[in-house]
């Protein structure tokens, strides 16, 4: 059974809104509102919070209606990065996004360190992978580094 429970995350320059839902089989967190890599970096902070909590091991991460008009390169970077830093191996995330801002650096970033992370613009592709048993999306040019 679904249960759902809506976080703000507020800032001097950005109104976040995370709206979670715990399905049998994963947590799903839907992002709206203003982005920012430091409301990004909480989110994944909350993530992990919520899956150890939960002793939940798969998320889907939906940033579809965050409101931005493109992702810089060095946040790419510092997304992935810090996903791999705080989610490592433990935690597989599938994250949607708009197709015109999907580009999976972050994702190859992250999971050159160590993460189980990808980057879909279809949540049905994105739930098929995460409740899957594969590590890495078919095609995914990203190399998983495990040892």
């Amino acid at each position: 059974m679904a249960r759902e429970a809506a976080v703000h995350i507020g800032g001097l320059n950005m109104d976040l809104f995370c709206s979670w839902t715990d399905d049998r089989d994963h947590l799903c967190v839907r992002l709206a509102g203003d982005y920012s890599l430091d409301g990004f970096r909480r989110v994944v902070d909350e993530v992990r919070v919520e899956t150890e909590r939960r002793g939940c091991e798969k998320v889907l991460v939906d940033m579809t209606a965050l409101a931005l008009e493109d992702l810089p390169i060095l946040d790419r970077y510092e997304m992935g990065r810090y996903a791999a830093e705080v989610w490592g191996y433990r935690v597989k995330v599938a994250v949607t996004a708009r197709a015109d801002l999907v580009n999976n650096f972050a994702e190859t970033v992250a999971v050159n360190r160590g993460a189980r992370v990808a980057v879909f613009a279809d949540e049905g592709r994105a739930l098929a992978w995460l409740l899957s048993d594969a590590a890495r999306p078919p095609g995914s040019s990203a190399r998983l580094l495990t040892s």
